[in-house]
């Protein structure tokens, strides 16, 4: 495995989010737009 611990952890932080937006977004039955909400969210985080 290359990378450093931060990379690393980043990328786990990211996978957790995603898994999370994608299991919120399954629930919901309304017609929520999800897709513009995680959005900011995602840039947010990879660029931290």
């Amino acid at each position: 495995m290359e990378g450093s611990i931060a990379y690393w952890r980043r990328i786990v932080k990211a996978q957790t989010f995603l898994n999370f937006a994608e299991w919120l977004s399954n629930k919901d039955t309304s017609d929520k737009d999800w897709k513009a909400l995680i959005l900011p969210i995602v840039k947010i985080m990879a660029y931290q």
